[in-house]
C-alpha cells in the first residue's frame, strides 16, 4: 500500500470518512475478523473523535494530512499488527490498558471472568486474591478497581509484561495492586488467597488458530502450553490447595474444547469442579473450581 498522496486515486480513495473506511475495510479483509471495526477504530484516532462521529459525518472530506496518518496505521494492520498494539493500548472493563508486544491484547470474554469473580468477593471485608499469568495486569485492575478493600497479588513469568503493567497501575493510580515476577505460584509471597484468578496460556503448539496473521505479533509464551495446551492449567490445578483457601475459588479462562479435560483435572486433584461459564458465543471459556 502506498503511504503518501502519490496519486488522484489515492486521494479519490480516501477523500471522504465513508470512503475511507470502505476502503480500508477491504484492504484489511485478509487480516482481521473484524475488517470495518478496525477501520473505524484507526480512524476515529487520527480524527481525534468517537467512533460515533464518523458515523454522524459520513461524507466529511479528510484533509492530506489525515489520509496520510491513517494509511500508515493501515500499512501496519495489514502486516497483522493488532490494532491494540498500533494504537498502545485496549480497552478493558472502565478503563485503558497499555499494551505491546510482550503483552497479550485483553479479549472481550475475559470480562466474564471478572464478572463472576466479583461475585465472589465480599464488599465489607478484606479479601486476598491472586491473579496468575496477569500479563498486562487487566484482570487484576478491573477487580481492583471495583473493590477497594480487596488486595490483588499478579504474578507473571515475562518481566517485560510487568514493566508494561506497572505503567497501567501508576495511571489507573490503584494501591492495591502488586506484582510479582515468576512462574505460577512461586512467583507469590507466602499466602492463601481467597480467590485464584488465571487467563494462562491454554493453546496447542499445533492449533490452526495460531497461524492468522494478528496471532503472529503476540507473544509465544503467553498463548502455547504443552501437553495438548493443557499443561500450564493442569499445573494450577495440581497446586491450587497449597495457594488457595478452604471453600475458595479458582477461576481458569481456557479453550472452548477444554472443559471436561479441566473437569477431569478438578477431580483427579479433589477438586470440585462448580460450572463453566460460556463466552459471547455460547462456547465454554471460564472454569469455576472450589476447593471444599
Amino acid at each position: 500500500m502506498q503511504t503518501s498522496l502519490t496519486s488522484e486515486t489515492l486521494i479519490n480513495s480516501y477523500q471522504t470518512i465513508e470512503k475511507a473506511l470502505n476502503t480500508a475495510q477491504e484492504q484489511l479483509k485478509s487480516v482481521s475478523h473484524s475488517p470495518r471495526f478496525d477501520a473505524e477504530i484507526l480512524l476515529a484516532h487520527v480524527l481525534t473523535c468517537d467512533r460515533s462521529l464518523l458515523k454522524a459525518w459520513p461524507d466529511k472530506n479528510l484533509t492530506d494530512e489525515q489520509v496520510n496518518a491513517f494509511v500508515k496505521l493501515l500499512d501496519q494492520r495489514q502486516t497483522g499488527k493488532p490494532v491494540a498494539y498500533i494504537l498502545g493500548s485496549k480497552g478493558f472493563w472502565t478503563f485503558d490498558v497499555e499494551v505491546n508486544e510482550h503483552t497479550l491484547v485483553p479479549r472481550p470474554e475475559t470480562e466474564i471472568l471478572v464478572e463472576h469473580a466479583l461475585k465472589l468477593i465480599p464488599t465489607d471485608k478484606e479479601f486476598l486474591i491472586a491473579d496468575i499469568c496477569t500479563g498486562s495486569g487487566a484482570i487484576a485492575f478491573a477487580l481492583a478497581s471495583e473493590y477497594p478493600l480487596a488486595t490483588l497479588h499478579a504474578s507473571d513469568i515475562d518481566k517485560e509484561a510487568l514493566v508494561v503493567a506497572e505503567r497501567t497501575l501508576k495511571n489507573l493510580a490503584l494501591d492495591n495492586v502488586v506484582f510479582f515476577s515468576g512462574h505460577l505460584y512461586s512467583a507469590l509471597p507466602a499466602a492463601q488467597y481467597d480467590l485464584i484468578v488465571s487467563n494462562p496460556p491454554y493453546i496447542d503448539k499445533n492449533d490452526p488458530y495460531l497461524i492468522h496473521p494478528t496471532m503472529q505479533h503476540e507473544p509465544r509464551h503467553a498463548l502455547i502450553a504443552e501437553n495438548n495446551g493443557l499443561a500450564i492449567i493442569e499445573a494450577l490445578l495440581s497446586e491450587v490447595k497449597t495457594y488457595l483457601k478452604k471453600d475458595g475459588f479458582l477461576l481458569i479462562e481456557h479453550g472452548h474444547e477444554q472443559a471436561d479435560d479441566i473437569r477431569r483435572l478438578a477431580d483427579t486433584n479433589k477438586l470440585n469442579y462448580s460450572m463453566c461459564l460460556q463466552d459471547y458465543q455460547a462456547l465454554d471459556r471460564i472454569s469455576v473450581i472450589q476447593y471444599i
